[in-house]
């Protein structure tokens, strides 16, 4: 997992992802908390249905801002793009 840190953006994609137990869940939230710990973005791309529901019932996403959401692979690269004009202006 380390390697997510060298990353300024990740884009996690469950647009295929048809389940997600508990253990699969916490994998997922330690790969998140790499990446941001190591300032990486985390985006979070076509979540729905019953693997949004594990997800959101542990916590998983607390961490994740409402805006980091898309619902596509085009959403998620625009998001991105956004994501990282707005930091590289802050910095």
């Amino acid at each position: 997992m380390k390697d997510i840190e060298d990353h300024d953006i990740a884009i996690l994609d469950f647009s295929k992802t048809t389940s997600v137990d508990d253990s699969a869940a916490l994998a997922i939230e330690q790969l998140m908390n790499t990446a941001m710990d190591g300032d990486s973005a985390c985006i979070v791309m076509g979540l729905s249905g019953e693997v949004a529901d594990v997800l959101r019932s542990l916590m998983v996403l607390r961490e994740i801002p409402n805006e980091h959401f898309a619902d596509n692979l085009d959403e998620a690269i625009s998001l991105s793009k956004r994501i990282l004009h707005e930091s590289r202006a802050t910095a």
